[in-house]
């Protein structure tokens, strides 16, 4: 496996990080969340790609989506066009 990118989110209580890697064997590259310490990057690493989540590309998606959608009339008041109050989305769907 080697390390693509390691991105870092850092604040008071220490850190979250995505590590993005590829697979040595199929080449296919793979990212994952987690929370860590904030003091050695080495080992927060190993940490997160020991015991992240895995952070798919559907989930990046989702975040790009979000951020860019145009928000309509409806949405802005808390309904969606189905006229259901919006939900904060804690929970995935998938």
């Amino acid at each position: 496996m080697k390390i693509i990118d390691a991105l870092w989110f850092t604040n008071i209580d220490g850190c979250i990080g995505i590590i993005v890697i590829e697979e040595d064997v199929t080449g296919d590259r793979k990212a994952y969340i987690g929370s860590a310490r904030g003091k050695d990057q080495k080992v927060d690493t190993e940490k997160i790609l020991a015991w992240g989540n895995k952070f798919s590309i559907d989930t990046a998606e989702r975040i790009l989506l979000s951020l860019k959608k145009e928000v309509k009339k409806e949405e802005k008041h808390g309904i969606t066009t189905t006229g259901r109050p919006q939900t904060t989305g804690k929970h995935s769907e998938h």
